[in-house]
């Protein structure tokens, strides 16, 4: 009988979980004016959705391979949003309580929607609420779990000068940046995307080079690059650093700051603010990003699937 009720209770949670919530349904392209003024209330935090929408002209309809959820209020008005892709990002206005309670609501729509995702990022309090949601499914157990990721913004230069060392990469430098490109994700996710993924993610790093959204240090002729980093976002208002990552070699010996200031002079010929996010125990990242300008002006988190 314990054990009955233990069942009965699971599945009662369960099913809660998956119930319709009908302050939510997918975006239209009449719904763009309403998610782009959401956007428009935190545009530097919630770039990678502005950007998405850009590529497509803000048509949602046509979005490949993707579409985004809204929650709207008793007077119809949209509150929160979420991008379901590749990845969930939360995209909210609200922050604390409210921002982790619009999560938890689109966790639940996350559920029933029987897609796989790399991961879960963005706002700190809408992630943890998607991601309190989802666990519970063994679909998505987890990589890594990142819940305290320092957002960091710059608003014009760097307040260190840079090396002049660092410049805009190519397609032609396609075989020496792309050793670094492996390493950096290695280092990173702790696993290499030679194993998984790599089509898309070496397409990716050639969209980079193309678009001059990919900057580096050359090394020696004919070998890996000596620095890397990319501006993985960008939008009218803001581009987001990624990417970065310094040759082993040349690691400990102070040229990491003077590089970034490299990137964010490149950045401020897209965009007026440059951002990016890093894992809060980097505490040598976090000190060479403080050293070059940034500001943590946030708190976002990821969680790689």
């Amino acid at each position: 009988m314990v054990i009955r009720q233990i069942v009965n209770r699971a599945g009662a949670r369960m099913a809660d979980l998956r119930s319709p919530d009908p302050s939510i349904r997918t975006l239209t392209n009449e719904d763009a004016p309403a998610l782009l003024a959401l956007i428009a209330r935190n545009p530097v935090q919630h770039a990678f959705v502005q950007q998405q929408l850009d590529v497509v002209g803000g048509k949602i309809d046509v979005l490949p391979g993707a579409r985004i959820l809204g929650r709207f209020d008793d007077a119809g008005v949209m509150v929160a949003a979420c991008w379901l892709g590749a990845n969930v990002v939360p995209v909210t206005a609200d922050e604390g309580e409210q921002a982790r309670e619009h999560g938890e609501a689109f966790g639940r729509r996350v559920l029933t929607s029987r897609k796989r995702f790399a991961s879960i990022f963005g706002p700190k309090a809408g992630v943890e609420g998607i991601w309190d949601v989802v666990k519970t499914s063994p679909a998505f157990y987890p990589r890594s779990v990142r819940l305290t990721q320092p957002f960091m913004t710059l608003e014009g230069p760097a307040v260190i000068e840079g090396s002049g060392r660092v410049r805009q990469g190519y397609v032609s430098d396609f075989d020496a940046f792309w050793p670094a490109s492996v390493a950096m994700f290695t280092e990173e996710l702790g696993y290499s995307p030679l194993d998984v993924g790599e089509a898309s993610y070496r397409a990716r790093v050639k969209q980079l080079l193309a678009c001059g959204q990919a900057l580096l240090e050359p090394g020696a002729a004919g070998t890996t690059v000596r620095f890397k980093a990319e501006l993985g976002v960008v939008t009218g208002q803001a581009t987001q650093i990624q990417g970065v990552w310094m040759h082993p070699d040349h690691r400990g010996i102070g040229l990491s700051a003077s590089r970034v200031a490299d990137v964010v002079a490149h950045a401020h010929t897209w965009a007026p603010v440059t951002s990016l996010y890093v894992n809060d125990y980097n505490h040598a990242a976090r000190a060479v990003y403080e050293k070059v300008g940034f500001q943590t002006t946030g708190m976002f988190a990821t969680v790689l699937l």
